[in-house]
């Protein structure tokens, strides 16, 4: 894998490498995890249109920035584990839940974009105190946007969640 890397004057490494090796890595973690790609992008905090393009859905790609590679590269069995077990704040979870049942998706649609059950999708909308993992608010967040509820995102809580994605799951 060949770089060419500079460095800006904020000191964030600027540059581009092979796109195959990322691809394959994708594919890999998709049908070993059963995971679909668009919750693997936003797990690993990448523009789901660049791993579009890396699963060749889209304009193929020959080389992919160094941020996004190094994010990929995070993405292991371990750090995919780890977001399925770690609690996070439900609000933005529940928001986008609301949003897909007030645009017509089934309770059972949704339950499956989200991977669990009918019956602990209506917990999490029912409880006094309800629970969520990352890897449910990931699930929910790319459910939106696969049908094109992008608006449901506020945009300083994009932020705020790509800070507990990959790199602190890892850990």
């Amino acid at each position: 894998m060949t770089t060419s890397m500079s460095l800006p004057p904020s000191g964030a490494p600027l540059g581009w490498v092979c796109s195959r090796d990322f691809a394959a890595h994708v594919r890999h973690m998709s049908s070993a995890s059963g995971i679909p790609w668009r919750v693997l992008a936003i797990l690993a905090g990448v523009p789901s249109r660049t791993v579009v393009r890396l699963m060749g859905l889209g304009r193929p790609m020959r080389r992919i920035r160094a941020v996004d590679a190094e994010r990929l590269l995070m993405l292991t069995p371990l750090a995919i584990s780890a977001a399925e077990h770690q609690l996070v704040d439900p609000t933005s979870t529940l928001r986008r839940v609301h949003i897909l049942l007030e645009n017509r998706h089934t309770l059972t649609e949704v339950s499956t974009y989200l991977d669990v059950s009918a019956q602990d999708l209506a917990q999490l909308l029912t409880a006094r105190d309800p629970r969520c993992t990352a890897m449910m608010r990931v699930r929910a967040r790319a459910a939106c946007e696969a049908h094109h509820l992008l608006w449901a995102d506020q945009p300083d809580e994009v932020i705020a969640e790509d800070r507990v994605l990959v790199p602190e799951c890892a850990a």
